[in-house]
């Protein structure tokens, strides 16, 4: 199913629930500077202000359609350590009954206190339906991404809200909007 149809079919299941929308990009974009890429432009964005977006407004009641770049933070994976002794500090393995091997992960206060929380909020937004996710890698797919989401929540309203680096203002027309999109966007269809 193609991005359009796929969230058109989400954001009229939000409306039948009754739930307000919003769509919330995030992370930074990407081009390559030849055709053989090597060697790309990029704006840089770690995405942590668009995860977090996305875990208010859906905690607020809104179904988010989250649009993100590979790699970039995730709402509620900000609650993990992101590498190196941090993340293996808190796994551990464990010989088993039958005598394998598992892994188990350390949520002690110390350790993770988030953890627990946000997996259970996460949990509650997919069985919900509350967050559809589209990821994206380069510019192109983004824009292209950003349009089909555009034309497919259109129709749930003519109110719309933004944020762009924490400024707030009104939503152009869907056909306009990729050219305001150079930071994390969040719009609000009522």
């Amino acid at each position: 199913m193609n991005a359009e149809r796929r969230v058109r079919a989400w954001a009229e299941a939000q409306r039948a629930r009754g739930r307000r929308v919003a769509l919330v990009t995030s992370g930074g974009t990407q081009v390559p500077l030849e055709a053989r890429a090597v060697r790309f432009l990029e704006n840089f964005s770690s995405g942590r202000r668009g995860a977090a977006s996305a875990e208010r407004l859906v905690r607020a009641g809104y179904g988010v359609c989250f649009l993100y770049r590979t790699r970039s933070a995730f709402p509620w994976a900000r609650a993990l350590p992101l590498s190196g002794p941090a993340l293996l500090d808190v796994l551990r393995v464990h010989d088993d009954d039958a005598g394998g091997q598992r892994v188990l992960v350390d949520c002690s206060g110390s350790a993770l206190p988030d953890l627990v929380p946000a997996l259970l909020a996460y949990h509650r937004a997919k069985e919900e339906d509350a967050l559809l996710v589209l990821e994206f890698t380069g510019l192109v797919e983004y824009l292209a991404l950003l349009r089909a989401a555009a034309r497919a929540l259109a129709p749930l309203g003519k109110r719309r809200w933004w944020e762009v680096g924490g400024k707030e203002g009104v939503v152009p027309a869907p056909a306009r909007l990729p050219q305001y999109c150079r930071h994390e966007v969040t719009a609000v269809f009522s």
